[in-house]
């Protein structure tokens, strides 16, 4: 199974499952771009779902990174939303 296009070393991958922000369902975390260190907002596809309704739209679709292959949740890398304005 092709879990995506770069592998990210073990401990940057426990160490965002440990965080506050992975336990939360949001918040900021740190990480690499162009050799610094950025930091990045990310949030489980529930609270974006909360964050899109709570400023009226409504969410149609979610679909992860390798779409349309179907891969754990834990080994996407991010989401595009479908989003309607009702």
């Amino acid at each position: 199974m092709n879990l995506g296009q770069r592998d990210k070393p073990p401990q940057q991958c426990l160490g965002r499952l440990f965080s506050q922000e992975f336990q939360k369902g949001s918040g900021y975390v740190y990480t690499i771009a162009e050799g610094e260190y950025r930091p990045t907002f990310v949030s489980t596809p529930a609270f974006f779902q909360t964050m899109a309704n709570d400023v009226g739209f409504t969410v149609a679709e979610i679909v992860n990174n390798l779409y349309p292959q179907q891969v754990p949740t834990h080994f996407t890398e991010w989401y595009n939303y479908v989003l309607i304005k009702p």
